[in-house]
């Protein structure tokens, strides 16, 4: 789930989008580095400003880094971890789609929006054998939009993975 954060975000409705992708588990012992390649949907919509309603559709290329701490017993079946990181996100593209009286347009948007976008992810999971399921925060430090009239906007993400370990 997708939704936008700062001064300027007023009143917007969640989007849910989907991530794929992929990550590398490296164990230090105490502690795990997991860097990961996401394939990430973002945005969010506004409803009914002057009879219209319109939504921003944003892919990112997204490069978390995250530092994981398990809290079980090691070799235990079930363990919970919690982890943190940075997280760059690069855009992939951006889609605006205005709708009113049951008609709707879309274009490109790509040009009025930033291309990078630097965050934070914070969160806890349950790594069971061969699987890992966590529940994740992103928020976004940078403006989403690009240009001097872009205002604060920024991406607040709320998601749930699964992942399985070859």
């Amino acid at each position: 789930l997708d939704n936008f954060t700062g001064d300027d975000a007023g009143d917007t409705d969640m989007r849910t989008g989907f991530a794929v992708g992929g990550f590398v588990n490296i164990d230090l012992m105490t502690f795990s580095i997991q860097p990961e390649a996401l394939f990430s949907q973002k945005g969010a919509g506004v409803s009914s400003v002057d009879g219209f309603d319109s939504n921003l559709k944003m892919s990112y290329l997204e490069v978390p880094v995250l530092f994981r701490i398990g809290l079980g017993v090691p070799g235990a079946p079930v363990s919970p971890v919690l982890f943190a990181g940075p997280s760059a996100g690069f855009l992939l593209s951006s889609k605006e789609e205005v709708s009113a009286d049951g008609e709707s347009e879309e274009w490109d948007a790509k040009d009025g929006t930033r291309s990078f976008d630097l965050g934070a992810v914070i969160g806890a999971g349950i790594d069971f054998g061969k699987f890992q399921l966590d529940a994740r925060y992103n928020l976004g430090f940078t403006n989403v939009g690009d240009g001097s009239g872009a205002g604060d906007i920024k991406n607040s993400t709320i998601s749930i993975m699964l992942g399985y370990r070859l």
